[in-house]
């Protein structure tokens, strides 16, 4: 397993909720766009309600739940930097594996919802993570069994691990 947190760089312009993008995140982790109305701060939100994050390369999540509506809804959003997590499952022969599960689990990090919890690397073999600072425990089962790594996510700080 290959992990590189990189720190929030100075190129991404400082967020603010009216101009930082709204999803609804589906179960299986995948992010649906959301329509801004005219009122820049509001969203129309899918009918069955559900999940949603309001999210910007290089900075902490804000992760809000509605039920369903038949309104836009207004979303006030303070994101914090945070640090890019690039998870990368490798095998004992030095196989990239792409499409494979793992988890996110936090430790002393604020708790997030499962569907950004259960990952899977993509069909390059890596999936990138905005996490907000703290310890957070990567895990996964690999051919060799099961293969766990904990990260200490300071922004201001660049980590490398590598676990067979």
């Amino acid at each position: 397993m290959l992990i590189q947190v990189s720190k929030a760089e100075d190129e991404y312009a400082r967020p603010e909720a009216a101009t930082a993008p709204a999803y609804r995140i589906d179960d299986d982790g995948s992010l649906s766009p959301l329509k801004r109305t005219e009122n820049t701060d509001e969203f129309w939100w899918p009918r069955q309600g559900g999940l949603g994050v309001v999210y910007q390369r290089g900075w902490t999540p804000y992760f809000f739940t509605t039920g369903p509506v038949d309104h836009p809804i207004p979303i006030e959003a303070l994101l914090q930097p945070g640090g890019e997590v690039t998870v990368t499952l490798v095998g004992l022969d030095g196989e990239v594996l792409a499409n494979h599960p793992f988890t996110i689990e936090p430790l002393s990090a604020p708790d997030l919802p499962s569907a950004w919890t259960h990952r899977a690397t993509g069909p390059r073999g890596s999936c990138r993570v905005t996490l907000a600072p703290g310890e957070y425990e990567i895990s996964t089962h690999l051919d060799s069994g099961p293969a766990t790594a904990t990260i200490f996510i300071q922004p201001q700080q660049s980590t490398r691990l590598r676990l067979p």
